[in-house]
């Protein structure tokens, strides 16, 4: 292209992309091959260009489109570089390609991408569903062995038994960490989210990870002054120390683990980076399955990556891995950014003791065991086997101070017994059990007791309902 910004030369892959003979393209404006709507905007970028000069490369990612004869378009990537003329002008010499199938290829590995992590997460929903129904059943049980366990240990001075019963009560509160870490994949563990300053639990929290990292790991910590999320500060420490250990094991020969923390707009984004032994495609894809672990049979129990899976997402979160082997793994959580104040509750101090227990419980085996436990404490209780007898002992006994509820059961269900109670009788406390996190719980001033629990965290949460 000449100085006036006329072609001059043209080759025949520029006859063939184009559509055009090299005598109908010599002679011609270079804007022939605009879009009709860039055209002005050509030319003043053409008499810059040519007031200073400079040689673009090809492939700088710009977003060009060339014309056709026909008037059809196409992207394209164009490469500039001149040629001093013996007048002082400028000869332009314009390389130009046409990025169609490229870019089409790039949209479609976009799509397959997209597929696979939608492929991804429904399977990771179904097993979700599975690992939380299960340890809901099994947070029931667990409520039995570990209480009936105190309740015996309790009731004998043999040391040899109680140290039997001792083991019994270890071996059921480990599986209910289990049950926990199931729940917590499955976005079903209880969450109490409060306004949390990220970046500040973080630098505390590397703090306390350098000892448990071990001396041939170098933690380096890049924190923003404020990051505040509204979640659950245990769950966060929980994904924490579980990304952290991963990345300690993948780098057994020691290396560098960053925590970097950026407020970014509306959300805050944790980022926890090794320099370890990374991870093919495969196991990539398979991360944060429940029970998957490449660690050797008795070191691991494959929930860890699983969990922090379930509590980010509970959080409203959104947790990415990327990962290479021989150069290391990013995982990149996302939280939202905590928006305006958020008002800590905070218990009435005293209050009167409470007297009047209501359990409604539809597994007999736990609402045995609740109710003993209390009477043993010194209240007075009864016990209901779902929604409807508790109406009815209500009905025809009178006033409870507590009634501590299961949240699903047949018929009348935990929040439908709140409501009704809070019509018939608005100065009772109510405590919901479960051994997940349930939906429909917004019945004004209800506790949450989550399963199992142990004695003294019933007769908290009995007593914290009461003074609340």
């Amino acid at each position: 292209v000449g100085p006036d910004g006329r072609i001059e030369l043209v080759n025949e892959q520029a006859e063939r992309l184009f559509g055009w003979a090299e005598g109908e393209l010599v002679g011609q404006p270079i804007e022939a091959l605009v879009p009709e709507g860039a055209v002005g905007r050509h030319r003043a970028h053409r008499a810059s260009y040519l007031a200073h000069p400079v040689s673009r490369p090809m492939g700088l990612g710009l977003q060009l489109r060339a014309r056709r004869c026909d008037g059809s378009e196409f992207p394209a990537e164009i490469s500039l570089s001149t040629i001093a003329s013996d007048d002082g002008g400028a000869t332009v010499l314009a390389a130009v390609r046409d990025v169609t199938d490229r870019l089409e290829f790039e949209r479609a590995r976009q799509r397959r991408a997209l597929e696979a992590q939608r492929e991804q997460s429904h399977r990771l929903e179904s097993i979700g569903q599975l690992a939380g129904g299960v340890a809901h059943d099994f947070n029931n049980l667990l409520g039995v062995i570990v209480n009936y366990a105190t309740l015996a240990e309790r009731g004998t001075d043999d040391e040899a038994v109680r140290a039997d019963i001792g083991q019994i009560r270890e071996a059921a509160e480990r599986a209910a960490e289990l049950t926990r870490q199931l729940l917590s994949f499955a976005r079903r563990d209880v969450a109490r989210p409060e306004r949390v300053d990220l970046a500040d639990l973080v630098r505390q929290f590397g703090a306390m990870l350098t000892r448990t990292l071990g001396d041939h790991v170098e933690l380096v910590v890049d924190a923003d002054a404020v990051a505040e999320v509204d979640a659950d500060r245990h769950q966060l420490e929980q994904v924490l120390l579980n990304l952290c250990l991963n990345a300690r094991d993948a780098m057994p020969e020691g290396g560098t683990l960053a925590l970097v923390v950026r407020a970014e707009g509306t959300q805050v984004v944790l980022s926890v980076v090794d320099h370890g032994t990374g991870m093919d495609p495969d196991t990539l894809d398979r991360a944060f399955d429940p029970f998957f672990t490449t660690k050797p049979a008795g070191e691991g129990t494959g929930l860890g990556l699983a969990s922090v899976y379930g509590l980010v997402q509970q959080n409203h979160g959104t947790v990415r891995m990327s990962s290479e082997p021989g150069v290391g793994t990013t995982v990149d959580v996302r939280l939202p950014a905590g928006v305006g104040d958020r008002d800590q509750p905070e218990r009435a101090p005293g209050g009167r003791p409470p007297t009047r227990v209501l359990v409604v419980e539809d597994e007999e085996w736990l609402r045995t065991v609740i109710v003993r436990m209390l009477r043993d404490g010194g209240y007075e209780v009864r016990g209901a086997a779902d929604g409807r007898e508790a109406l009815k002992l209500l009905h025809d006994e009178g006033e409870v101070d507590v009634v501590l509820t299961d949240v699903v059961m047949p018929g009348v269900s935990g929040p439908d017994l709140a409501r009704e109670l809070a019509r018939i009788r608005p100065t009772t406390r109510v405590v919901f059990m479960s051994g997940y996190a349930p939906s429909g719980l917004d019945v004004p001033g209800a506790e949450l007791l989550a399963k199992p629990f142990t004695e003294e965290q019933l007769f908290q949460a009995v007593r914290g309902a009461l003074d609340g």
